[in-house]
């Protein structure tokens, strides 16, 4: 990405949000609706962008901002809270981890158990391990072997 996209496309985005803020005082109507300013931005940059008017100068990097921002934003979230004690972090999500574990030693038990069980009751030629590909595919986890390495059929 060339210099200067990014802080351009910021600087319509926050010639957008003083705008809609201006709007938005001096407007009693869009304050009585509740409409936040970012909204109001949000809707004349549609308005005024490449989808209708297409008189703000987006640039074609313009969608991929909010992947880096996001990214940015998420690596700096920690840098402001202080790392709590073990004992703190046991008393405050130890419950949580404890029933987080538990529904997941669950669902893998179920999905083994209607692998095993039901599926050779029913559909006798298919194989047991279809029970742990499915609470693989529904933790939204991955399978360690691609499916087609998996013969279902033994």
């Amino acid at each position: 990405m060339p210099q200067g996209l990014m802080l351009s496309d910021l600087a319509i985005a926050g010639a957008l949000l003083i705008f809609a803020k201006l709007l938005r005082v001096h407007i009693t109507l869009l304050q009585k609706i509740y409409i936040p300013s970012a909204v109001l931005a949000g809707l004349l940059g549609l308005v005024l962008g490449p989808a209708v008017l297409d008189l703000l100068p987006w640039t074609d990097t313009f969608t991929a901002n909010a992947g880096i921002l996001t990214a940015a934003l998420f690596s700096a979230l920690g840098l402001a809270t202080d790392v709590p004690s073990p004992k703190t972090v046991a008393t405050r999500a130890g419950s949580m981890w404890a029933f987080n574990q538990i529904a997941s030693v669950s669902q893998w038990l179920f999905a083994a158990m209607f692998g095993l069980v039901i599926t050779s009751l029913f559909w006798p030629e298919v194989s047991g391990a279809l029970g742990v590909t499915m609470s693989a595919g529904f933790m939204g986890g991955t399978v360690l072997q691609p499916l087609s390495a998996i013969s279902l059929i033994p």
